[in-house]
C-alpha cells in the first residue's frame, strides 16, 4: 500500500507511518504535496550521500569476513585509517542489507 492510500485510509500521519513503515514526517510530506496538486511518487526522493559511501567496500569486507560479528568501533579504526574524518561515537550508517537482524527473544 503506497503512503497517501495508507492516510487515507488513517487519517493520522502516525497511524499511516506505522501501517507502511515509515516516518510521520515522510507521510506528511507526502499528503502536503498532493494537497498542493504535486505529484509524488514513493521513491521519487534522491538518497543523500553519506560520509561512509566511500568505504562501503570495506565495511561490506569487514562484515563478511566476521559473519556480521565486527564491532563498530573496529570498523571505525580501520576507516580512520583510510582517511575517514568523522569522530567517534558518531554513528556508522550501514545498509540495511548489512545489519544484523534484530534479536527476537
Amino acid at each position: 500500500m503506497e503512503i497517501i492510500e495508507a492516510y487515507d485510509l488513517f487519517r493520522s500521519y502516525n497511524g499511516a507511518a506505522q501501517f507502511v513503515g515509515c516516518s510521520p514526517n515522510t507521510v506528511g510530506k507526502y499528503v502536503q504535496a498532493r494537497n498542493a496538486g504535486q505529484l509524488i511518487r514513493q521513491g521519487q526522493y534522491e538518497r543523500r550521500p553519506k560520509a561512509t559511501d566511500k568505504y562501503a567496500g570495506v565495511i561490506e569486507e569487514a562484515v563478511d569476513k566476521s559473519k556480521a560479528k565486527v564491532r563498530a568501533k573496529a570498523i571505525h579504526v580501520r576507516l580512520v585509517a583510510l582517511g575517514y574524518s568523522s569522530q567517534w561515537p558518531s554513528k556508522l550508517a550501514l545498509p540495511k542489507s548489512l545489519r544484523c537482524p534484530a534479536k527476537v527473544d
